[in-house]
């Protein structure tokens, strides 16, 4: 699966990667492996990286199937990291869906912008977020 996700219990953070080809049942199976992993709270927040997808093959039925199954409770903020015009694009339909959802989305070019939004600092790849 060309995804995987990183937990971080201490910034009540989830970090989330995708590269390659990305599907819905990628996606899905994502968050359904994220929901069901011991150290998840729905209060987390989640940083969404989305740099190294170099094919987006989510469906609109799939971003519907995302809002329905949203793991992530209210107060929670939610950041993508879309540079490609595809998965911006793909990324801010979510957050239209969402529409009242007490969920916080934001879209964004950069990692430094996601994790900016989110209050934490930009770090290294493999190392935990401070």
């Amino acid at each position: 699966m060309p995804c995987a996700f990183t937990i971080y219990t201490d910034r009540r953070l989830v970090l989330s990667l995708g590269w390659g080809t990305l599907t819905d049942d990628d996606v899905l199976t994502h968050l359904q492996d994220l929901e069901s992993d011991s150290d998840f709270d729905s209060g987390f927040s989640q940083c969404v990286d989305l740099s190294a997808v170099q094919r987006l093959e989510v469906t609109p039925e799939g971003v519907r199937s995302l809002v329905e199954g949203n793991p992530f409770g209210p107060g929670s903020k939610r950041a993508y990291v879309a540079p490609s015009d595809v998965a911006f694009g793909m990324t801010r339909m979510h957050q239209t869906l969402l529409g009242e959802d007490p969920v916080e989305i934001g879209v964004f070019r950069t990692s430094g912008e996601a994790l900016g939004w989110l209050g934490i600092s930009e770090w290294e790849p493999g190392l935990p977020p401070g």
